[in-house]
């Protein structure tokens, strides 16, 4: 499921600034040499490790956000702010394998 926008707004001194950001992409690293990225989070992702053993399994969700800016009460406009990439990592245990039998090619009857 995607990530919607999030937001945060401070006062200090008469300057309110509100801080929006959305996500714009998401990267998954399995640990395994294995990435894959994507703009959709949705996207089913199927991995298949070789070794039993233990992963670090990270999502990195990469941010874009804009700022509305005024000074008491003056709006100063809408500001860029980049992106921002944000991992998250998480533990993963693998305790079996399973053979996996691909058919190359096409057979005749």
């Amino acid at each position: 499921m995607a990530l919607g926008p999030t937001s945060a707004s401070v006062s200090l001194r008469g300057f309110d600034v509100e801080v929006v950001a959305h996500p714009i992409a998401y990267a998954w690293a399995f640990g395994d040499g294995t990435d894959v990225v994507s703009a959709d989070p949705a996207i089913p992702v199927r991995v298949a490790y070789l070794r039993r053993g233990g992963y670090d399994v990270t999502l990195y969700v990469v941010w874009e956000g804009r700022a509305r800016m005024s000074l008491l009460g003056l709006d100063l406009g809408v500001r860029d702010l980049g992106t921002v990439t944000i991992p998250e990592r998480v533990p993963y245990h693998v305790a079996e394998i399973r053979a996996l039998l691909r058919v190359v090619g096409q057979f005749d009857s």
